[in-house]
């Protein structure tokens, strides 16, 4: 028998060279065994990498699950205080008390961030304690300072905090946004609801990824699509507010002028990518006495210079001010778009029956004849 024949044959009629080899041997004791070369080690390797990478994916899911779930803990009592507050200061009233006893302890922990002091006072022939911030007013025992009382809640709170007027006004058509509008309660409860979306998403991607739930993936993406229509949706009332707001001071103004300080240009969109990215276009100008920033055009900006004359329209109802030829730019009608074709893109590439067949038919082996 020509055993070196044998070799040179990967495998005929489904017996391997091994196999073939093996059998020599065993009839003829002369000839060499054949070298087995399992893959068995290199299996094992393979295994033991897939298994620290899924543990190493856990530990990253862990991780971000204990960053957003502690970053929902910090700010909860941080709204709870924002919408106490904001109830307070509708529905109080300011009254002026005289301070018998200050305590700095530190009651709660947001006491370790703030300088928050507890002032007890008299009003009514009945003592009151409430927490008091000495950020702009140091208080003292014998001090007199205003609180406000709620008369159902029967607690005083220190009156909210004005902030500093700028020296500089700036238009709101500068630094657009439909927040602006919103309390500072509001706004915290926006980025909670952020948040815990994305605590759920983190949450449920590692249950799926450790035992997978169906019920969870489609529950998984239905908050997508939900969470996809609220960022579209926020998009398109933005971009109309912003509408509204800039023909609301094209329509309510008078023409004016305005003497430049200086111009600037900021990115609007992307900075990253220069072959997509816009700019926005301001200029700083002097205005009966007062500095502001307004909002100009491109041309505007190339040729205009300190100390020239810019021809502005000015609206007393809203304070607000721009140039004359200034129009809001495309990405404020482009951007919502975008959204929504994004958002009806995947419902379609999930709903569409078609789709579904063509990826399925795409995994089907080929049959080799």
């Amino acid at each position: 028998m020509n055993w070196l024949f044998l070799f040179s044959s990967v495998e005929a009629d489904g017996v391997t060279v091994s196999s073939k080899l093996s059998e020599c041997s065993a009839r003829n004791p002369y000839l060499p065994l054949p070298i087995r070369r399992s893959g068995h080690s290199e299996s094992m390797l393979q295994q033991l990498l897939d298994v620290l990478k899924r543990v190493f994916t856990v530990l990253v899911l862990l991780l971000q699950i204990a960053v957003v779930g502690g970053i929902l803990w910090f700010l909860w009592p941080v709204y709870e205080e924002a919408a106490l507050q904001r109830r307070f200061d509708q529905e109080g009233r300011i009254v002026r008390v005289r301070i018998d006893e200050v305590n700095f302890e530190q009651r709660t922990w947001l006491d370790a961030f703030q300088n928050a002091v507890y002032i007890t006072f008299r009003h009514g022939a009945r003592p009151y304690t409430t927490r008091f911030l000495t950020d702009t007013v140091a208080v003292d025992k014998g001090q007199t300072v205003n609180v406000v009382y709620h008369p159902s809640l029967d607690a005083f709170r220190q009156p909210a905090l004005s902030r500093p007027s700028a020296q500089l006004t700036v238009s709101r058509l500068v630094r657009w946004t439909i927040a602006d509008d919103l309390s500072g309660a509001n706004k915290l409860l926006s980025v909670l609801v952020v948040l815990a979306v994305v605590l759920f998403f983190l949450v449920s991607g590692l249950i799926n990824y450790l035992i997978p739930v169906p019920t969870l993936q489609w529950l998984s993406k239905l908050v997508l699509f939900a969470t996809l229509f609220g960022v579209a949706a926020f998009i398109t009332y933005d971009a109309a507010g912003r509408y509204q707001y800039w023909n609301r001071l094209r329509a309510t103004s008078q023409p004016d002028e305005a003497i430049v300080l200086s111009t600037n240009k900021t990115h609007s969109t992307s900075r990253r990518n220069r072959s997509f990215s816009t700019y926005a276009y301001q200029a700083t100008v002097q205005f009966r006495q007062q500095k502001r920033e307004i909002a100009i055009t491109e041309a505007e900006y190339g040729t205009r210079t300190k100390g020239d004359r810019l021809q502005v329209l000015y609206s007393s109802a809203l304070n607000d001010l721009m140039s004359v030829h200034y129009v809001l730019p495309p990405e404020v009608y482009i951007i919502p778009l975008l959204f929504w074709g994004i958002l009806l893109l995947g419902v379609w590439l999930t709903l569409n029956p078609r789709k579904r067949k063509r990826v399925s038919a795409a995994r089907v082996p080929f049959n080799k004849h």
